[in-house]
């Protein structure tokens, strides 16, 4: 026999439904029925068998085929009966099957496959076949017994769910953000190109469980948390979605067996955070500006009040000592002046809304004081912020405390060499107080050498044009019932020690 003259194929559902329609069967099963049955019953098995079958002889000529068999090919009985198997053949099945099947009917063995096969009117049809040799008392092979039956819609429908896999695979992994489907064990069962690559990123770590265990930074604009890569720190965005689906289990075929997903959906916003944080740190930069000319126009006002007041009263006593008041009318004049202009400067004196105290973590505040530092620095000048582990609480007016520390920040960075310096921020508790210790690398105070500390005031001694600025801040200070002083600092400029109250489980101590 030539290879590829054999073809057998399958068919629909049994009427009788005496043999199941998915089983497969072979000579050995058909040879038990055999025995268990009468021929009769026997033969109406196979007849009425929803699976076609069919007996050729050794060259592979059809000696019987059942209903199913002339159903499905669309032969009848009488044509089929004498001719050789390869009438179902088509050309679309490749020659290695057909040389395959042969090879294992040819050592006496079974063989299950799948072949393209034709119709009586020329339609294909997908079959999946199992071919069993029959063997005489003798062992050489009298018979083929074939069993089979047309999948074509099955793998029709196979193909159809592995397209639309295919079509969510390529969706998945085109889209921007990191997606990934996890089961109710948290197990991960489906990601795209983006989630794998963030996963690599991080080192093997699963990109959802590090980003659970991250602190969050909310702000208006939503939630972001943090993950570092590669030495930078990324911002994303973190979505999780329910999806139920029902169970595969066999048990809960007749039942509402349900299992709960989860859709995570991670996308990278770091532009937009640095977006969003840049506008904000602009925005805190020009209300710290407008408090500050508001306060130094208050203490202008004050100062030029009082210089203003000392001749007032000089006139106001010559006045007194007149005889009946009679003061040269000029005299009198200026000081009437005089008095109109100091109401006036009493009058135009802002009188900003105070700002409420509120219970302050330290660690944002002075985040947000060093990327304010940051942009004043100048090249080969450097800012240390150095955080404790704990949590610092405050009881603080947060944008004046931020002025206030931006203030003394900005006149350390102006002892600095304009080529270089450091500057640095450490806080740690001290007892039931939170210290900040301010310090740069300028210049030494020579009285420091002889005194553990000195008076805050000593700076604006020093320093031209600062009197106003550490003065505002000595006011901040004392409002915050904070002090602060002047020390030695260990890289070799200033050190500005300044302590506040510490807040301790939401009771100042």
């Amino acid at each position: 026999m030539a290879p590829g003259s054999m073809s057998l194929v399958g068919g629909g559902e049994s009427p009788a439904g005496l043999v199941d329609s998915t089983a497969r069967l072979d000579s050995s099963t058909l040879q038990g029925l055999m025995t268990l049955l009468p021929p009769s019953l026997f033969l109406e098995v196979v007849e009425q068998s929803s699976i076609a079958i069919s007996i050729t002889d050794p060259e592979a000529r059809i000696i019987y085929s059942n209903q199913a068999f002339s159903r499905l090919t669309g032969f009848s009985r009488s044509e089929l009966k004498g001719r050789n198997h390869n009438v179902l053949a088509s050309q679309q099945t490749p020659r290695s099957r057909y040389q395959a099947m042969w090879s294992a009917l040819e050592a006496k063995r079974a063989w299950s496959g799948r072949l393209i096969n034709k119709r009586k009117d020329g339609s294909l049809y997908l079959a999946e076949v199992t071919v069993t040799p029959v063997l005489d008392n003798a062992g050489h092979i009298s018979h083929f017994l074939g069993m089979h039956k047309d999948i074509s819609e099955r793998h029709a429908l196979d193909q159809r769910l592995h397209n639309q896999m295919a079509l969510l695979e390529a969706v998945l992994n085109a889209a921007p953000m990191a997606v990934a489907v996890l089961d109710d064990n948290e197990q991960i069962l489906l990601d795209n190109l983006a989630y794998k690559t963030l996963r690599s990123d991080l080192n093997g770590s699963e990109p959802a469980v590090c980003l659970q265990q991250v602190l969050p930074h909310v702000s208006p604009a939503g939630v972001f948390l943090p993950l570092r890569i590669r030495q930078q720190t990324h911002w994303y965005t973190l979505t999780r979605l329910p999806i139920e689906s029902l169970s595969e289990e066999a048990g809960h075929y007749f039942g509402h067996g349900r299992r709960t997903f989860s859709l995570l959906l991670i996308q990278d916003c770091t532009q937009e955070f640095v977006r969003l944080e840049q506008a904000r740190l602009e925005q805190l930069r020009l209300r710290l500006d407008e408090q500050r000319l508001l306060l130094v126009v208050e203490e202008t006002l004050q100062a030029a009040s009082l210089k203003l007041r000392a001749p007032l009263n000089l006139l106001q006593a010559a006045e007194r000592l007149e005889p009946g008041n009679q003061l040269n009318p000029a005299v009198r004049a200026a000081r009437e002046e005089g008095e109109r202009a100091w109401q006036w400067l009493q009058d135009s004196r802002p009188a900003p809304a105070p700002e409420a105290h509120q219970v302050l973590s330290l660690a944002p505040l002075l985040s947000d004081v060093e990327a304010l530092l940051q942009t004043r620095l100048q090249s080969g000048q450097l800012f240390e912020l150095v955080l404790p582990d704990a949590a610092l609480n405050v009881d603080a007016q947060p944008l004046r405390l931020t002025l206030a520390l931006w203030q003394l920040l900005e006149q350390l960075r102006l002892r600095l060499p304009a080529d270089g310096g450091t500057l640095r921020l450490t806080s740690q508790i001290n007892e039931q107080n939170v210290c900040l210790l301010l310090e740069d690398s300028g210049p030494a105070i020579e009285e420091l050498a002889d005194y553990h500390s000195l008076p805050f005031s000593c700076l604006w001694q020093r320093n031209e044009g600062a009197e106003l600025a550490l003065s505002l801040v000595q006011e901040i200070v004392n409002d915050h019932n904070g002090i602060i002083a002047v020390m030695a600092s260990a890289l070799g400029g200033v050190q500005i020690h300044l302590e506040l109250p510490l807040m301790l489980d939401d009771r100042r101590s």
